[in-house]
């Protein structure tokens, strides 16, 4: 019995957490407020995909994500989204850790990627930002080391 509760207790804290517990890969919910670098949310990129899952909260919202590499080597940044509507704007950046833009891509088409090599320990900031239309379903943001 003890054992049982305590799995249920760690359970729960995963999920409080904003984890959603999944053996495969590594899948979490956007923690708000991360609407600048300083209050960005953070993650490791490891070799398996991490997924995290994004909302928009109004117009003109804008969500940050620190990703720092645990190797060296390739990362991969994808994002993600339904785009059953055409007035969907949502675009997509990525900082270097000096905070330079290695790229922009405008009015995103719900498949987008981005590739750059890092060091062990190196982070990249991922910016999403929201100007208009309905996105009835969360966004997906994935992330990997190659």
């Amino acid at each position: 019995m003890k054992k049982i509760l305590g799995l249920i207790l760690a359970g729960s804290l995963i999920l409080s957490q904003g984890m959603i517990a999944n053996a495969a890969t590594r899948e979490y919910i956007e923690d708000e407020n991360n609407d600048t670098r300083a209050t960005a949310d953070k993650y490791n990129v490891y070799e398996s995909n991490t997924y995290v899952y994004g909302t928009v909260n109004g117009y003109d919202d804008t969500d940050y994500f620190k990703l720092v590499a645990t190797t060296s080597g390739e990362m991969d940044i994808d994002l993600y989204f339904d785009k059953a509507s055409s007035d969907i704007d949502i675009d997509f950046y990525v900082y270097d850790s000096s905070e330079d833009i290695l790229t922009k891509i405008s009015n995103c088409d719900g498949s987008d990627n981005y590739r750059t090599n890092v060091d062990e320990n190196d982070y990249v900031y991922v910016r999403v930002d929201y100007d208009g239309g309905n996105l009835a379903e969360p966004y997906e943001l994935c992330f990997d080391m190659d």
